[in-house]
């Protein structure tokens, strides 16, 4: 299917025959806007998976760490980037990497983990801590200055692009903006 996508992005006219698809002189009328085809990205956690991911796509989402110590989170974070890279070097790729945690700010941890659990409660009680602790465990959920650190952390280990987890008010916008983005 990938293949099938890039080729419609990229060429006037595609033909294709394999197992599940079967194109002859298909055409695609609305080409992305850039030059360069749209990025894919994916996620994957089995090693069928990860495979793909370091063949096809151009962007991996970076497991969440497992461990709630946040110095074994890193090393968890820091092993999952380095099998991919490693995946993709073996067949002549290179992969970019991102990351999705739940990032929350307060006067330190405790205070910034339990509002936010508070807001999530809110509008998801039954599901609350299941959807947000895996997120949690990377370690952006803190004071402003604890969370500037990780992000750069992760800057440091290859992670480009941050899908942030939050509390979507505006109060809670304009904070991250001033005190993690614009600082």
């Amino acid at each position: 299917f990938i293949e099938i996508l890039r080729g419609l992005w990229t060429q006037e006219r595609v033909s294709y025959a394999g197992e599940f698809y079967r194109l002859d002189n298909a055409q695609l009328l609305l080409k992305p806007a850039t030059p360069a085809p749209p990025e894919l990205f994916s996620v994957s956690t089995s090693d069928r998976g990860r495979d793909f991911v370091a063949s096809a796509c151009d962007w991996w989402f970076v497991e969440l760490p497992r461990s709630d110590d946040p110095a074994e989170a890193l090393r968890e974070i820091e092993r999952h980037i380095g099998d991919m890279r490693a995946r993709a070097a073996r067949i002549g790729r290179t992969l970019r990497f991102a990351l999705n945690p739940f990032l929350a700010l307060g006067e330190d941890d405790r205070d910034a983990y339990e509002t936010t659990l508070k807001q999530i409660y809110r509008f998801d009680p039954e599901r609350a801590e299941v959807r947000m602790a895996p997120a949690t465990r990377a370690g952006c959920i803190g004071t402003p200055a604890k969370v500037r650190a990780q992000v750069g952390r992760f800057a440091d280990m290859g992670v480009e692009l941050l899908l942030l987890k939050i509390i979507p008010t505006v109060e809670n916008l304009r904070r991250i903006g001033a005190e993690i983005v614009n600082h």
